[in-house]
């Protein structure tokens, strides 16, 4: 769809489309929470480009979830973009944990309220973990977000 405005064009894509975008793009330059958030979920490289005084919800999932180096502050410095994202880590790091702690994907994901393929999706890498399951962990196991971030290598510096 286009919508026409004076002096302006707009391609209007549907939900699906806008989706399909992120799920097909092989690199993805943004400046919302929207396509932050997004290009996590796809597990994308990808940039942000902070829009002023209304980054704080971008700066915020950037800080959670490790990946606060993919910022370009500088537009003439594009190493940013170079720099790969080790999506695997937090599932490498949360799958080891678990079994360490013995306790099964089917367990930790009826107490999350979610699905054993959940969890696979979370330790495999395919998925990056939501912030509520992120927090629920943390909280219930006495475990680090640092640590299942990759932010630090040994758990018990908490």
């Amino acid at each position: 769809l286009y919508m026409f405005r004076p002096g302006k064009l707009a391609f209007l894509p549907t939900p699906q489309e806008f989706m399909a975008y992120f799920r097909d793009a092989e690199y993805v330059i943004t400046d919302s929470f929207h396509g932050t958030s997004f290009s996590l979920i796809f597990n994308k490289k990808f940039v942000d480009i902070l829009p002023g005084e209304t980054s704080t919800r971008i700066t915020s999932i950037l800080n959670l979830t490790g990946t606060q180096d993919r910022i370009l502050s500088n537009y003439n410095d594009f190493d940013t973009i170079k720099k790969e994202i080790d999506y695997k880590l937090i599932g490498t790091r949360l799958k080891e944990w678990r079994k360490e702690n013995k306790i099964t994907q089917n367990k930790l994901a009826k107490e999350l309220s979610t699905t054993g393929t959940v969890i696979c999706g979370y330790e495999s890498g395919r998925r990056i973990i939501a912030t509520p399951f992120l927090y629920q962990i943390c909280h219930k196991y006495h475990v680090s977000a640092d640590y299942l971030l990759g932010r630090i290598d040994d758990d018990s510096q908490k």
